[in-house]
């Protein structure tokens, strides 16, 4: 069923100044597309979150949004869902968290790199100790949980937004 994303999946609710078409799988399984604003756009930048928790898919939906960027973003809830979706899609960048129902994350990232080589591939998980496994292994970056939206940022390597006066600095 596709509809409009408010109506199938109340809980994700796209940042009301964010003028894009969203797509993206909500948790429930059902495809669901959004405008927000009058204005929809191309989407130019594709992101891919595998990552079973939907608060963690939603948490990280919102603060990508909040970036000010046009983003179309999937959630794949397994590896397997996961990984098919990265081979036909050929995403810009995976977020993909550690521990998945089907399998460890660590274990899939040489596999997403073989599928996606020019894809940025940035592990998510609570388990901090793991950044040295998560580098060795070929991904891009680490994100420790708990995360804030900043961290998000600077993980991924968005500009810091300008202040209300329009002189932001770069820190």
């Amino acid at each position: 069923k596709t509809g409009v994303l408010g109506n199938f999946y109340p809980k994700c609710r796209p940042c009301p100044s964010f003028i894009a078409r969203i797509a993206f799988n909500c948790p429930s399984g059902l495809t669901a597309t959004t405008q927000v604003g009058q204005l929809a756009v191309l989407m130019e930048r594709h992101i891919l979150i595998i990552a079973d928790e939907a608060d963690v898919c939603r948490l990280l939906t919102a603060h990508l949004m909040r970036m000010g960027n046009e983003l179309r973003i999937d959630c794949a809830p397994t590896l397997a869902e996961g990984v098919g979706r990265a081979a036909a899609d050929k995403p810009d960048m995976i977020l993909l968290d550690n521990q998945l129902p089907d399998g460890w994350g660590v274990d899939y990232i040489r596999v997403l790199r073989s599928i996606c080589p020019d894809s940025r591939i940035v592990v998510v998980s609570a388990m901090d100790d793991i950044g040295p496994v998560v580098a060795e292994r070929g991904a891009d970056a680490f994100l420790a949980k708990p995360f804030t939206a900043e961290q998000v940022r600077k993980t991924l390597g968005y500009p810091k937004p300008a202040s209300k006066s329009g002189a932001g600095q770069e820190e």
